[in-house]
């Protein structure tokens, strides 16, 4: 917007009325943005301000009377005489009798870049938008709130709308003209966003093979009075994370362009995926848009983010709102969500040095490592030197090479050998075995390399991918995967034994060194994978045979490995990718046809990968493991049997950011009051266990107080608690005395560190963790993994639910609970609408009966975001007799729902919602059934 001056009309003395003045300060504004090559100025003029739809976050004055006809030629005419971009908008400016006129002139006057802000209901007459185009139309910024006539209408408060609007999106797109979706993230609509992919090339371009289509991201903001600052239309950016999560990654997957994320109308950059945030946040904000940027407001962290000057902060409306508490800054790159581009070795703690590992362990006399320039090699061995190894640098042509080794004669050799390996065929063959076994190759390959003809890494993949055909071989043998494999050459043959020998040793170096990393380097390789004609590959982590073909996890692949940033930049793997990596990533079983490989989800058909000349090859490295019976992502409510419950309050050294119990306070039980507990227990036969509590681990008569349970005819134990002081004596004391079913409860918040650490608050209790998994697992105890659904939680649930996949482990969730009935409770900066976590979990596609089992997330909510998506689903949940009460093992008090008296479904509910929730967010979301 901007003030009135000396253009504008004004007859005589006779004074602008305010109405007037409203007109003639909001009919235009500009904002400028750095192309990276040049500052352009983009110029929105408002041909009329009224609407056929009444969207609640609509900052335009609908009220407003219309624009004089000359005033808007007049700005049209200074547009093209800048250079400007122009964008006729409204109002709906398609309400505006003379909108093909302007267009016309528009163009007639030299306006280059021309663009018509529309919700397109008039276009879905072919004939209307025909005459667009042929005005010069050919370029349209169309709003479209939702993927569904449920959603979409509710926003725009115009029921029948929806409908129009795909249509005359699609007679635009039939008439050649470029479509940018708008789409307005608000509170009634999170769901949707991430399904917009997929409606664009579904249902939008279906039958148009030329149409152009991208899209817009707006988060909706009170930017004027005419926006209500109300709580459920303007949702927290914590609470739509993940949804922007979810529709970053669908957008890959479906090609679609997404745009607008670092407007005035986007999202503060801290609250990005990591590839969203490099594409949008690539330029500082051009001084001329920061001097005119008013209205937003940063924390004082903003003034330490990298990304400082290139965003706007947020709202000063949103931050009256909600303050500015969820701000933070971004430092050297860093992946701001759990669910973001993170790779696979800094989620494990970062990869080991196979060589080195094998150097320390005898099994290869000599390192070389081929570097990029001299200074990378020098680097190199100066480090291998501060080791106490002695290195050399070789430099000639284009190879630059670093040789490490532990005696100097060793190294001394190495650079004698390498000047002859571009010699003759013949004549450097027996400096090639030499230099081989230095380097611990298995004679019998090192021959077969040197006696071969065809060197090259393509020819040695393609004999090798050739000679495994379908036969199945462990993870030591894994030969595909170049910087994960255990041994760095080429085996002669993919059975070769002395590299499978040689591959079993290299991985129990590595779990003497680093048994986490270790175990999940097996998990890595024993997969199944899919090799690219020119070394490209994706291992489908977690696969095991089923059937014709293998069910499998998750997709790994050099993206999300981190590795080989060469390669990912080549067209060639650019091509891998988009053909085949994205492919496998819609779906979970993959089956090889004679001319393809058909991968699909829940039994349908969601992609093909040709086979063009034998490539992509599947290649089998499971060792031969068949599919059992899948479990259950969540883990099933099951028929409560009578038990025992023990509350184990001992500190657990943590401060989960959910939880406001004062540990400076916390003392353990009195063992005595304990054991007399068992004993009236086992006297009314009582035979189940439940073991609560901090930290029952912490209680210092944990292992007596299991044996007496044993001793007194206890047959089983639930153990719930943080397993951070969890050992392997200490488990080993528990397996020597516990009650023969012991099952251990153990809460991740996070599939890495970064993000459960933050969300307990200590530094290294997940590596402990998943050191206490690896234990249980050793010694097959049964485990369940649980987790709190924090929005931190919330946007990291699909790592996480991937994490106990990988693990075969099952899975449950619950929400929040207050502590106290304070307004100090942590449980109000945490706690989420449970219309939010719904959604959320809506999303992830989990069967019905693992949505009902999240604990504390009422039925009648979850139906809604069922129904929004899938009435199908939603209606399934009436097969349900039980769930758990939104009240469960809460220590605070309730209140009654207000439906409760007439709701169907209490057999799914208590009827009872906490305190504290209905305070922070109210009831209406809560409904009879």
């Amino acid at each position: 917007m901007r003030p009135l001056t000396e253009r504008d009309p004004i007859e005589g003395l006779v004074p602008l009325s305010r109405e007037r003045t409203r007109v003639l300060s909001e009919y235009r504004s500009s904002f400028f943005v750095d192309s990276g090559e040049r500052v352009l100025e983009r110029r929105i003029v408002r041909i009329n301000f009224h609407c056929n739809q009444a969207c609640d976050f609509c900052f335009v004055s609908r009220e407003l009377p219309p624009i004089d006809h000359e005033i808007i030629e007049r700005e049209i005419r200074d547009v093209a005489e800048r250079g400007a971009t122009l964008e006729l908008s409204g109002g709906e400016p398609t309400l505006n009798p003379r909108v093909v006129e302007y267009l016309r002139f528009a163009r007639e006057v030299g306006v280059r870049d021309l663009e018509l802000q529309t919700n397109a209901i008039k276009m879905a007459d072919p004939a209307f938008a025909a005459e667009l185009v042929g005005a010069g139309l050919t370029r349209a910024f169309v709003s479209l709130h939702g993927t569904t006539a449920a959603v979409c209408d509710r926003v725009t408060a115009a029921p029948g709308t929806f409908v129009r609007t795909v249509a005359g999106i699609r007679n635009l797109l039939a008439g050649g003209v470029a479509v940018r979706l708008n789409f307005v993230l608000c509170g009634y609509n999170v769901a949707e966003l991430p399904t917009l992919p997929a409606f664009v090339r579904d249902v939008l371009c279906a039958g148009l093979p030329d149409a152009r289509v991208d899209a817009n991201f707006s988060f909706v903001a009170a930017s004027t009075d005419n926006v209500p600052r109300d709580t459920k239309l303007i949702p927290r950016f914590s609470d739509v994370a993940w949804a922007l999560e979810a529709a970053h990654t669908a957008a890959l997957e479906r090609g679609l362009v997404w745009t607008g994320f670092e407007s005035k109308c986007g999202v503060p950059a801290c609250y990005l995926p990591l590839g969203l945030r490099e594409a949008h946040f690539a330029h500082d904000l051009p001084d001329e848009e920061r001097a005119r940027a008013t209205g937003f407001t940063k924390a004082p962290v903003c003034a330490t983010c990298e990304l400082d000057r290139r965003c706007y902060g947020i709202r000063t409306t949103y931050a009256e709102m909600y303050g500015v508490d969820e701000l933070r800054p971004i430092r050297g790159g860093e992946v701001t969500s759990a669910a973001a581009q993170r790779s696979w070795a800094d989620s494990v703690g970062g990869s080991p040095d196979r060589e080195q590992v094998q150097l320390r362990a005898g099994l290869r006399e000599l390192m070389k490592k081929e570097r990029p320039s001299r200074e990378e090699a020098e680097r190199t061995a100066t480090v291998a030197r501060e080791a106490g190894l002695f290195a050399a640098v070789f430099a000639e042509g284009p190879r630059t090479i670093a040789f490490v080794a532990p005696t100097p004669e060793i190294v001394a050799e190495a650079m004698a050998l390498e000047p002859a390996s571009v010699a003759s065929f013949h004549d450097r063959r027996p400096l090639v075995l030499r230099m081989g076994a230095l380097l611990g190759y298995p004679a019998c390959c090192v021959e077969a390399f040197a006696d071969s003809a065809e060197q090259s890494d393509r020819a040695l993949v393609r004999r090798l991918a050739e000679a495994q055909g379908d036969r199945s071989f462990g993870p030591e043998r894994n030969w595909v995967a170049a910087h994960l494999r255990a041994f760095s050459h080429f085996p002669c043959s993919p059975g070769c034994e002395a590299t499978a020998e040689l591959g079993r040793r290299t991985l129990a170096a590595i779990a003497a060194e680093r048994p986490t990393y270790a175990a999940a380097l097996d998990r890595a390789l024993r997969s199944v994978a899919v090799l690219g004609e020119d070394g490209q590959f994706a291992l489908l982590e977690g696969a095991v045979r089923d059937g014709e073909g293998f069910v499998y996890e998750r997709v790994l692949s050099h993206d999300n490995l981190g590795l080989d940033p060469g390669a990912r930049a080549s067209a060639a793997f650019a091509q891998f990718r988009a053909s085949v990596v994205q492919v496998l990533t819609r779906g979970d079983r993959v089956i090889r046809a004679p001319h393809a490989l058909r991968v699909e989800r829940q039994g349908a058909l969601v992609g093909e990968i040709p086979r063009n000349g034998g490539a992509p090859w599947l290649l089998d490295f499971t060792g031969g493991a068949r599919a059992a019976r899948r479990l259950p992502m969540f883990e099933e409510a099951r028929d409560a049997a009578p038990e025992l419950k023990l509350q184990l309050d001992s500190p657990c050294g943590q401060g989960c950011e959910f939880c406001s119990i004062p540990l400076a306070r916390v003392s353990a039980p009195d063992p005595g009051a304990l054991l007399r507990s068992i004993e009236q227990g086992a006297a009314e036969g009582q035979r189940a266990l439940r073991l609560t509590g901090i930290d029952p681990l912490a209680f210092p008569s944990i292992v007596p107080l299991l044996a007496a349970a044993r001793e007194r005819g206890f047959a089983s134990v639930e153990l719930h608690g943080p397993t951070t002081r969890l050992d392997a004596a200490l488990l080993d004391e528990i397996l020597a005395v516990a009650p023969e079913r012991l099952r251990f409860h153990v809460p991740v918040y996070g599939a890495d560190a970064a993000t459960h650490d933050a969300v307990v608050g200590r530094s290294g209790a997940f590596d402990r963790v998943i050191a206490a998994l690896d234990a249980l697992a050793s010694r097959a105890v049964p485990v369940t993994l649980h987790t709190v659904l924090t929005p931190r939680v919330l946007a990291a649930l699909p790592t996480i639910v991937a994490l106990a996949q990988q693990r075969a482990l099952p899975f449950a969730a619950d929400l929040p609970f207050p502590d106290t009935e304070s307004p100090d409770d942590a449980f109000h900066r945490v706690s989420l609408p449970q219309r939010a976590v719904a959604a959320a979990l809506v999303a992830t596609s989990l069967d019905v009966r693992a949505l009902a089992s999240v604990a504390g997330l009422a039925p009648c909510v979850l139906h809604a975001a069922l129904h929004e998506v899938e009435p199908p689903r939603a209606a399934a949940l009436v097969a349900l007799r039980r769930g758990p009460s939104p009240a469960t093992g809460i220590r605070t008090s309730t209140v009654k729902c207000r439906h409760a008296d007439r709701c169907g479904w209490l057999g799914l509910c208590s009827g009872q919602l906490l305190r504290s929730y209905v305070g922070v967010y109210g009831d209406e979301e809560f409904v009879a059934l």
